[in-house]
């Protein structure tokens, strides 16, 4: 979770969250994780990850990810294989 902005009162278990993710206050990951997979990639073990760059939509808000606004400028400068598949 180096670089990544987590909030206050969040719950979060089971999860890889990427650098420069922004997670809100409140955010809850890794304890419903049918609603997991709907926003974000959840393996066949069910730990979520949460990619690079991505700012997790706030709880009362759409249930999408969305990407950071500086996602497009670093990807484009990072290698390849650091790239997300998304």
């Amino acid at each position: 979770m180096e670089g990544a902005t987590i909030g206050k009162r969040c719950k979060i278990q089971r999860a890889i969250i990427d650098k420069f993710a922004v997670v809100p206050d409140g955010s809850i990951i890794g304890y419903d994780l049918e609603q997991d997979r709907r926003r974000f990639t959840v393996s066949e073990h069910g730990i979520v990850v949460i990619p690079r760059l991505a700012r997790v939509a706030e709880p009362s808000r759409a249930v999408e990810a969305s990407p950071h606004p500086l996602a497009r400028v670093l990807q484009a400068a990072s290698p390849p294989f650091l790239q997300s598949g998304k």
